[in-house]
């Protein structure tokens, strides 16, 4: 069975709203959900916003559901607006958690210990997935590297550290825990995103509605793709 992870209530309910639901039922912070969409059995959690509440999310999600693969959908900030602009979709290749410093040890920047990665790869048959989901329903989409972090990138300095630091194209808040806990547990992950802003609050807060709307558009599609 498919699965869906979303951070938010608000990027989880237009989706939710159009399936229904044959069960719901929620574990510490989670919200897990049972759904049919278009004859399509999937299960999908509302993490909660941040990496502790993702890194959970998930961790309950494979524990209780056993999905056969989980792909995160929501919104994000493009760091690269030249390639991938407002409203377009953003598929991560990797992930990266940009606040993850052992340096003083003698680690890269971003190593996670235990499984020895600064980048944590895309499932390449989902990565394939989502192209042809973007594909299909025409959406304008860039394969990059995505950061995440603890924290709501609004800051030009902030930004360019990131950039120079990993050359990534976007940045969120949940993704790169997200594949962290897949990795671990040998689930298959993939992120589809759809850019609201270029790291600027009052740019997300104008334009984060589309982007959820742009996103759940392509979630549908995901879901009845054979």
């Amino acid at each position: 069975m498919k699965a869906l992870a979303f951070a938010m209530d608000r990027e989880a309910k237009p989706l939710l709203d159009s399936s229904r639901i044959t069960a719901s039922y929620k574990y510490g912070f989670a919200k897990i959900y049972e759904a049919e969409f278009m004859n399509t059995k999937y299960v999908a959690v509302v993490s909660g916003i941040g990496k502790v509440f993702s890194a959970a999310g998930i961790t309950t999600l494979i524990e209780h559901c056993a999905p056969e693969s989980i792909v995160n959908v929501g919104i994000c900030a493009s760091l690269e607006p030249q390639k991938a602009p407002l409203f377009s979709c953003l598929i991560g290749k990797s992930f990266i958690q940009h606040d993850f410093d052992t340096t003083s040890f003698g680690d890269p920047k971003g190593m996670l210990p235990g499984i020895k990665l600064v980048e944590v790869p895309t499932d390449k048959r989902l990565l394939g997935d989502l192209k042809k989901t973007a594909k299909r329903e025409k959406v304008p989409f860039y394969i990059g590297k995505i950061a995440t972090g603890d924290q709501f990138i609004d800051n030009a300095s902030r930004i360019l550290y990131i950039k120079t630091s990993f050359d990534v194209c976007s940045v969120d808040m949940e993704s790169g825990a997200m594949a962290q806990v897949c990795y671990a547990y040998g689930i298959p992950f993939g992120c589809l995103r759809v850019v609201s802003d270029s790291g600027n609050s009052g740019e997300y807060e104008s334009n984060s509605e589309k982007a959820i709307e742009v996103a759940t558009t392509l979630a549908k599609q995901y879901l009845i793709l054979d």
